[in-house]
């Protein structure tokens, strides 16, 4: 309702709610899955969002697979991405799955835990791997080319590495400042902060 979808974008899927979104051209949507885009939410071109039919088989039904892309409202996905959704995929508000080649898996071999999240307002750089299983909380970093295969239990991390390991803790990467920082002699607080205690990170 009330959305935009691009010259040759293909959705094929067994379901599809669009909420006020804007989907770019080349795009393609395809499999037995279950698709929800927010309001607000943009995708740019080029980017592929599938499921293997081969969920549905007799012998897979034990299997669990979810089938499932759920993208929140105010979501920025750039270009040229890979989502498979075999599994749950879910990207929380207002995150950006930025720059071009990131991929994005929720099925493998002897796989149990499948389901991909990404919390609210994450950022996901370019040519990122995310694993089954994958978790990211609120306001997460993921520095490029990082490879991240595992769940993280708090949020305002910078990651990054082959595999992902903890950057920094406590991080704001909007303003590239650590949260909770003593200040530095003469610096003001950041406007809006309650704590009033943030300075800016070493080499950002």
């Amino acid at each position: 309702m009330g959305s935009r979808v691009g010259w040759q974008t293909v959705i094929h899927v067994a379901h599809a709610e669009l909420d006020h979104c804007t989907i770019a051209h080349h795009n393609r949507f395809t499999g037995p899955i279950a698709v929800k885009v927010g309001r607000g939410a943009t995708i740019g071109p080029g980017n592929t969002f599938q499921c293997g039919w081969w969920t549905l088989a007799e012998d897979r039904r034990e299997a669990g697979y979810e089938r499932r892309l759920d993208i929140g409202e105010a979501v920025h996905i750039t270009s040229g991405h890979r989502f498979d959704c075999a599994g749950a995929l879910v990207i929380g508000r207002d995150s950006w799955i930025a720059g071009f080649g990131s991929q994005f898996w929720t099925h493998g071999a002897g796989v149990v835990e499948r389901n991909v999240t990404i919390g609210e307002r994450c950022y996901v750089g370019s040519a990122s791997l995310f694993g089954p299983g994958a978790v990211i909380k609120d306001n997460t970093m993921v520095a490029l080319g990082s490879l991240v295969a595992r769940r993280y239990p708090r949020g305002n991390l910078l990651i990054g590495g082959v595999p992902a390991e903890v950057l920094r803790e406590n991080f704001d990467w909007k303003t590239k400042r650590q949260l909770d920082a003593p200040p530095e002699a003469g610096a003001a607080p950041r406007p809006g902060d309650p704590r009033g205690r943030v300075t800016p990170v070493a080499g950002a």
